[in-house]
């Protein structure tokens, strides 16, 4: 489970160019009360790319691709109940490109975020079966 904004990640120096070769996915299910949106940045070529998804209803979910060599990932997902001031719910660094899924529940006043197996949420196959696992050094936020 993810921690909330309360939180914040350094990201530390990693490269798997065996996983992240052929591009990856990023899923996130809504299962919570309230639309949400995530954003997603990451650097690829040297040039820094941000993706907005489209709102994502309860109950339903949004996906998008990440370029092969991409770096410097972070997924940042927002209740989007008042779409002209999104409240930031939760940062979550990605320390190279792979498969993920996760799944936001709860209520606007209390949800939680978990990454979920991707063949949970009906993935076409396109999922990370040996995948690395990355460490994070935590700071109190600032």
């Amino acid at each position: 489970m993810f921690t909330n904004v309360n939180v914040c990640y350094k990201q530390m120096p990693y490269m798997n160019n065996y996983v992240n070769s052929e591009g990856s996915q990023i899923k996130v299910l809504n299962n919570s009360s309230f639309p949400i949106l995530f954003k997603l940045h990451y650097s690829v070529g040297g040039e820094d790319v941000d993706f907005t998804s489209p709102n994502i209803d309860p109950n339903s979910v949004g996906s998008t691709q990440i370029p092969p060599k991409s770096s410097l990932i972070t997924l940042t997902i927002y209740d989007n109940s008042n779409p002209s001031d999104a409240t930031l719910l939760y940062t979550i660094p990605l320390f190279f490109a792979r498969n993920a899924c996760y799944s936001v529940t709860g209520t606007t006043s209390s949800s939680t975020c978990s990454e979920v197996p991707c063949s949970s949420l009906g993935s076409s196959g396109n999922t990370c079966n040996n995948c690395c696992c990355c460490c994070c050094c935590c700071c109190p936020y600032k």
